[in-house]
């Protein structure tokens, strides 16, 4: 089988060029990325040309693009997610409903603040 399109990998990076030969252990490599299907050469459809709605050049802009933002995303909430110490820090408390018995006929709600990693 020779792959009709180039494979790139989530971050936007040449994994497979087109026109190569899919082996056992590039095809293995494609199962273990999580692609189910990709595009490959087939005499009996060479006539037949898929366009694309979105050039592979646009796509591969838009697919760095968007795993920078993640990135600098994860890298944003690693102090949040790993404090010094094991402390939460800069977390906010919510409020804790407690019934409290009363005199009166009626229960008191109060409320106590706790802090939640």
């Amino acid at each position: 089988m020779v792959l009709g399109r180039a494979v790139q990998g989530e971050r936007g990076e040449l994994m497979l060029a087109a026109q190569i030969v899919l082996n056992e252990r590039f095809i293995a490599l494609l199962q273990d990325r999580g692609f189910a299907a990709v595009y490959i050469e087939d005499p009996d459809t060479n006539d037949l040309e898929i366009e694309d709605v979105v050039s592979e050049r646009v796509q591969a802009k838009i697919t760095v693009g968007v795993s920078r933002v993640f990135e600098a995303m994860e890298q944003a909430a690693t102090p949040f997610k790993n404090p010094p110490g094991g402390r939460c820090r800069g977390a906010t408390s919510r409020p804790r409903s407690t019934s409290m018995p009363s005199t009166r006929t009626s229960s008191t709600t109060s409320r106590s603040w706790s802090t939640r990693c």
